[in-house]
């Protein structure tokens, strides 16, 4: 079974980036953060850059194993087929 990584950023707004490993899953996490602070003008010197954003924020990853997935519909619990 494969896994993903999921990491989430704690901003003003929760940032999430999904990967295939949790490296990478920081690393995108880290450039949406940085570029979500850019777009807000809130850069400062603790985030001026992607490697401080990540150093800076405490980023959580989740290991999920792919296929573990479940979907509710009407109170009714399916679980995902793999493929």
């Amino acid at each position: 079974m494969t896994d993903v990584y999921v990491a989430v950023v704690n901003t003003y707004w929760e940032i999430t980036a999904v990967a295939e490993t949790e490296v990478e899953a920081i690393r995108r996490a880290g450039e949406l953060a940085y570029k979500y602070l850019k777009h807000e003008d809130a850069i400062d010197y603790h985030t001026d850059s992607v490697a401080k954003c990540i150093e800076y924020f405490d980023i959580n990853v989740t290991r999920v194993p792919v296929g573990s997935a479940v979907f509710t519909h009407n109170e009714k619990v399916l679980p995902c087929e793999s493929t």
